[in-house]
């Protein structure tokens, strides 16, 4: 398992098994964030959000920014700080799709849920790679490049077919009853129950092997 600087367990990104589309699809969206996002569909505990954490720890060496479901415009494009407009002074807040724009990756979870308005502002700065701000005095525009991912749980609604549209990728996470093992699937790395994942179980000629991974 890896260790997030926050404290966070994670698995690795190398230790997920199947889900190749999956896989695939932030792979392409991570060579080419133009590509306008990935969205990803699939029912609880097919490891959606599992594989997109460990893909950001992976590639970026900590946790994608992720959105809240309330989510406002301020919080998502920025505004000015509420202290300091209180103490008559005007200092700008910097929005979640700049912190994005830092770390590299955007992580939309439940984006089913989210209120269309702030999707379409994500989507819009994801594939154009600019944020403009015209709003309360602000007036800025920014290039940004970050790359973004959203997640759903079809059962819980769908999205709006004119957003649907606007993902550059979409790929289904299907469960383990649903899906074909691998063709190797023996000789691969897996959790089993009260094993210390941090070893690896090898079975060669001469017998069986154990060897810590870090």
């Amino acid at each position: 398992m890896s260790r997030t600087p926050q404290g966070a367990w994670i698995l690795p990104y190398s230790r997920v098994v199947g889900q190749d589309d999956l896989k695939l699809a932030l792979e392409l969206n991570h060579v080419a964030p133009r590509i306008g996002g990935v969205l990803i569909a699939g029912q609880r505990g097919t490891a959606k959000s599992t594989i997109v954490r460990a893909f950001a720890l992976m590639m970026y060496g900590e946790l994608p920014v992720t959105l809240p479901i309330n989510a406002t415009d301020d919080r998502v494009v920025g505004g000015w700080q509420l202290d300091a407009l209180m103490r008559g002074q005007t200092r700008k807040q910097p929005g979640l799709l700049e912190e994005a724009d830092d770390k590299g990756l955007l992580y939309v979870d439940e984006v089913n849920l989210l209120d269309d308005h702030v999707v379409n502002i994500i989507l819009d700065v994801a594939s154009t790679g600019v944020l403009s701000v015209q709003r309360e005095g602000l007036a800025s525009a920014k290039q940004l490049s970050f790359g973004l991912v959203g997640t759903m749980n079809p059962e819980e609604g769908g999205l709006r077919p004119q957003l649907l549209d606007r993902f550059g990728l979409m790929v289904t996470a299907v469960g383990p009853g649903h899906r074909r093992p691998p063709p190797h699937d023996p000789y691969r790395p897996r959790l089993r129950g009260g094993a210390d994942p941090g070893h690896v179980r090898v079975a060669g000629r001469g017998g069986t092997a154990q060897r810590r991974r870090p």
